[in-house]
């Protein structure tokens, strides 16, 4: 296969209960590493990864339900957690019949973590860079928040989408959240991120994800899940990112873990600091692999 081929990505659709999600993928061969992006992100966030890994690795990269070009619930549903996923698993089954190991940033690591602690016999590994989601949640607030929730998914759907008269000012405002962010990269996602529309463009991500979950996955819950994936464990922290990130010390993996704190970078270590996440992912893969050929 040519480098073209290689590092030029394709695009899959799969079926999901329903649903039509998209995928990305780079590369080819029998060694896969499956990716999940954060919160109203979308598959490409992986591409200054994929770039670097594609001679090597094959990487698919799912837009997540409601996310990129993936389809939208319809009316009357909602996009709770543990669908997230059961995607990621229709996904798998449909394109990765190779072993695989798993990345997800952000609130995509919290998806990987679950998956990989419901089936920890098909994954050789996890990779989470700033993988998160909320750590705990006080019971008493759950009157407030199911209430909250109930109200803003009233109309969130209903009010006018914003939009961006071109992709530069789309660009700008991803540089605005991460001012570390480069000018082509931040043209590329929102290339990407954006649907053109008479007025402009406008985000891609169903608005309802802007409702709060009423019911949030914490790490108390998620722990069991970690618990149960005794493989090992690589996780990315941004010294400059203020998202608590989940550590070997509170996820409670059994298996080897390694923190890697990733400097010049916040939480879209992806995007800021891709080289210093080179320099330790690489030989953690190699050596993932090779234990799993069964090679000394």
């Amino acid at each position: 296969m040519n480098e073209k081929n290689l590092f030029t990505p394709t695009s899959h659709f799969v079926d999901s209960h329903g649903l039509t999600l998209h995928v990305v993928e780079w590369g080819q061969g029998p060694k896969a590493l499956v990716c999940h992006h954060g919160f109203l992100d979308h598959a490409r966030t992986w591409d200054k990864m994929a770039l670097a890994l594609a001679d090597e690795y094959r990487l698919i990269a799912v837009d997540a339900r409601g996310h990129g070009d993936s389809d939208w619930v319809g009316q009357g549903g909602y996009y709770h957690f543990q669908e997230y996923v059961r995607d990621l698993d229709a996904v798998i089954r449909a394109l990765v019949p190779e072993p695989f190991v798993m990345m997800g940033h952000s609130m995509g690591g919290r998806v990987a973590s679950i998956y990989t602690g419901t089936y920890p016999e098909s994954c050789l590994g996890l990779v989470l860079i700033e993988g998160s989601g909320p750590q705990t949640t006080e019971g008493e607030t759950y009157p407030q928040l199911m209430r909250s929730w109930i109200e803003t998914t009233r109309h969130v759907r209903k009010k006018e989408r914003k939009t961006l008269p071109s992709l530069e000012a789309a660009a700008e405002r991803l540089k605005k959240s991460n001012p570390k962010l480069e000018h082509t990269l931040a043209l590329d996602l929102a290339t990407h991120g954006t649907e053109k529309t008479t007025a402009g463009y406008r985000w891609k991500f169903d608005p309802l994800h802007m409702s709060k979950s009423p019911l949030p996955v914490t790490l108390d819950i998620v722990k069991y899940f970690n618990m149960n994936f005794d493989k090992p464990v690589l996780i990315f922290r941004g010294l400059d990112s203020e998202a608590h990130c989940d550590t070997p010390d509170i996820g409670e993996w059994p298996g080897q873990t390694r923190l890697i704190d990733v400097k010049n970078a916040g939480h879209m270590i992806q995007h800021d600091n891709v080289s210093e996440v080179l320099t330790h992912l690489r030989p953690f893969l190699a050596s993932t692999f090779k234990k799993a050929q069964g090679d000394p």
